[in-house]
C-alpha cells in the first residue's frame, strides 16, 4: 500500500506557491536575460545598531499602506552608503541619505547588477527603464523610493518614461559631500523617485537639510507656502523645442482640465538669454569628465563606453575661458528664472518630448517631424539644473504607443514644497491614469 502522506511529509502550500512563484520569475529572465541591464535585489549591510527585531517587522507590517511603509530605499550612482563593504573591501562613509532612514526597512539597500541594456519594462524593446537606478516594475510592487542623482534630468526623464513621480529638489537641499568625483557637481542634485507625490515628499523632506562640507547646501529652512495661484504653461520653453504630436495632445488636455477645475494658467515662458541658443551647455560636463577621466583615457580608450569616450574627447578641446564663459551664462540663467517668478509661481512644461524610442537606438531619429540629435530627447530638463530650481515630473497620461508620458512642474529655488504641494493637488486632480502596461504582469 502506499504510504499516506502525513502533515509532516505535506509540502506546506505557501512553499509550493513560493517555488511556482520563483520557477515563473526564472522562466522570466531566462527568456528576457540577452536584453536586460538592470535587475533589481537587496542586500543587508552592517546593521549600525544590531539585527532588525521581531518588534520592528510587525511595525513594518503595520505601517505597509503608509507612505514608502519601511520598504528598502535604493541608492544608486554617485551616492555611497555607510558601514556597506564596496569591491575594494573599504568601509565608505555614506551620505546622510542613509543615516537619516530609521524606519522598519532601512537596514536594507537595493543593489543593482547591471546586465545587458536598459529597457522600459513596460515594453522589452524600448530602452529608458531607470537608466541606472531600480526596474520600475520592482519599484511599484515592492512600494520602495529610490534616491538619484540629477545633473540634467537623469531623475526626471527615466521617470517620466515609466509612469513614476522623479523630484529634482533645489541644488544642495540635499547635501552629498561625500559622493564620487562629478563632472557636473555645481548642476548636480540628489533626485527621487516614487510610485507617487507623497512618496517622494516623504523622501524629501526626511533628507532635506545642511551641511558645512557642502559648498551648495543651504540652512534655509523648509517652509509650507500658499498654494500656487500664478500659473504658466509652455510647450516649448519660449525655445522653440519641437514636440511629439500625440505628447503636445496630451500635455494640452491636462492644461484644459486644470482651466476647467478653476486653475489660472497662462501661456509664458521665461525670456532666456540670447546667447543661450548658440551655446552647448553640454560643454561644462565634457570639459568636468576630461579633467577627472582624461588621462584614464589616453591611456585605456577601451574602458569607457563610446558615448562617454566621445564627450571625454570633446572635453580635450575647451579652453579655460570657455568655461568661465558657460558659468557667467549660467548665472544669467539663474537671474532669468528668478525673474520670471517675481510674476508667476509655477513653471509647467514637457519633461520629454517622445515616447520611448527602440532599444537599438541612441535616441529618437525625429521629434515633431524634424531631425533629432543626440540629445533632442532631453531638451525640457537641463536648463532647471543651471537654474538650479525645484523641478519635478507628474505622469499625466500614455502616448499613442501606450508608454508613459510626464508633464514638469518647476518652481523658484528653496520653493520645493510648493512644487511638490501643487503637484500633489494636480495629480489628485486628474485621478487613476489610463491602464498602463508598465503596471500588468
Amino acid at each position: 500500500m502506499p504510504q499516506r502522506r502525513t502533515a509532516r511529509t505535506r509540502p506546506c502550500r505557501s512553499a509550493v506557491r513560493a517555488h511556482r512563484r520563483a520557477r515563473s520569475r526564472t522562466e522570466c529572465l531566462r527568456r528576457f536575460r540577452g536584453g536586460l541591464r538592470a535587475r533589481a535585489g537587496t542586500t543587508h549591510p552592517v546593521p549600525p545598531r544590531g539585527r532588525r527585531s521581531a518588534a520592528a517587522g510587525r511595525r513594518a507590517g503595520e505601517r505597509e499602506g503608509q507612505p514608502v511603509g519601511g520598504r528598502p530605499p535604493g541608492q544608486l550612482r554617485l551616492t555611497r552608503v555607510r558601514r556597506l563593504h564596496r569591491t575594494a573591501r573599504q568601509l565608505e562613509r555614506g551620505a546622510p541619505a542613509r543615516g537619516r532612514r530609521t524606519d522598519p526597512g532601512a537596514d536594507q539597500l537595493l543593489r543593482i547588477r547591471l546586465q545587458g541594456r536598459d529597457q522600459q519594462p513596460a515594453a522589452w524593446r524600448h530602452p529608458q527603464s531607470l537608466e541606472h537606478r531600480a526596474d520600475a516594475r520592482w519599484l511599484l510592487r515592492r512600494r520602495a523610493g529610490t534616491l538619484a542623482t540629477d545633473s540634467g534630468g537623469s531623475t526626471r526623464r527615466p521617470a517620466a518614461h515609466t509612469g513614476l513621480v522623479g523630484f529634482k529638489p533645489t541644488t544642495g537641499r540635499i547635501p552629498h559631500p561625500w559622493g564620487f568625483a562629478d563632472p557636473t557637481q555645481p548642476l548636480n542634485a540628489i533626485g527621487q523617485i516614487g510610485r507617487n507625490v507623497a512618496d517622494v515628499r516623504l523622501m524629501f523632506t526626511t533628507l532635506a537639510g545642511h551641511h558645512g562640507g557642502y559648498p551648495l547646501a543651504s540652512p534655509a529652512p523648509l517652509i509650507e507656502e500658499a498654494p500656487a495661484l500664478r500659473i504658466a504653461w509652455s510647450p516649448d520653453l519660449g525655445l522653440g523645442h519641437p514636440l511629439d504630436a500625440e505628447v503636445r495632445a496630451c500635455l494640452e488636455g491636462v492644461i484644459a482640465r486644470l482651466r476647467d477645475a478653476g486653475w489660472q494658467v497662462a501661456d509664458a515662458a521665461p525670456a532666456w538669454p540670447a546667447q543661450l541658443a548658440d551655446t552647448n551647455l553640454m560643454a561644462l560636463q565634457h570639459a568636468g569628465l576630461y579633467e577627472l577621466f582624461g588621462e584614464r583615457h589616453r591611456h585605456d580608450p577601451q574602458c569607457f563606453d563610446p558615448a562617454i569616450a566621445a564627450q571625454i574627447e570633446a572635453g580635450a578641446d575647451i579652453s579655460g575661458a570657455a568655461v568661465v564663459r558657460l558659468q557667467l551664462l549660467r548665472e544669467r540663467i539663474v537671474a532669468t528664472m528668478a525673474e520670471f517668478f517675481e510674476t508667476h509661481d509655477l513653471l509647467l512644461c514637457p519633461t520629454v518630448p517622445c515616447e520611448p524610442w527602440p532599444l537599438e537606438q541612441l535616441g529618437p531619429a525625429h521629434i515633431g517631424g524634424l531631425p533629432a540629435g543626440p540629445r533632442g530627447h532631453a531638451v525640457f530638463t537641463p536648463l532647471f539644473n543651471h537654474a538650479g530650481t525645484p523641478a519635478l515630473s507628474l505622469p499625466c497620461g500614455l502616448g499613442t504607443r501606450g508608454l508613459p508620458l510626464g508633464l514638469q512642474l518647476v518652481g523658484p529655488r528653496f520653493a520645493d514644497l510648493r512644487v511638490l504641494e501643487a503637484a500633489s493637488r494636480i495629480e489628485a486632480l486628474l485621478g487613476p491614469l489610463p491602464a498602463c502596461p508598465l503596471l500588468t504582469p
